[in-house]
């Protein structure tokens, strides 16, 4: 399973963080302030596996490669933040199953077993 939240980060009086390093170090700029964006991987069992960091105005996608990279696994849940072909060619690749509900904008809506989905939704949360 790959998700990831929004932190908000404390503010810091070194200049070098409100410039240019900012975004290396996974801080974003909002109107709130500044804040990160937790991008995480876990296995069948809840068990977290893998972490990464992104300002928040990043979309959840651009570290989904990065979160399966490495895996075999049977099934990658997600949300339809990360519906893409390109994400979904790669868990097929690696010989997965995408459990990724599409968009609601696909022109082509793409099938996913949506009683796996939801039993692993519902279980993640309890």
């Amino acid at each position: 399973m790959i998700d990831s939240m929004i932190v908000r980060t404390p503010a810091c009086r070194c200049r070098t963080h409100r410039q240019r390093r900012a975004d290396t170090q996974g801080l974003g700029r909002s109107r709130g302030g500044l804040s990160s964006k937790i991008h995480l991987a876990a296995d069948a069992l809840g068990n977290l596996v893998r972490m990464t960091f992104t300002g928040r105005q990043r979309n959840d996608i651009t570290k989904a490669h990065d979160l399966i990279e490495g895996f075999d696994p049977d099934a990658v849940i997600a949300d339809n933040g990360y519906d893409a072909d390109h994400l979904r060619d790669a868990v097929e690749d690696a010989g997965g199953e995408p459990a990724i509900p599409p968009k609601s904008n696909r022109k082509t809506p793409k099938n996913y077993d949506r009683a796996f989905y939801k039993d692993a939704i519902s279980s993640s949360v309890s």
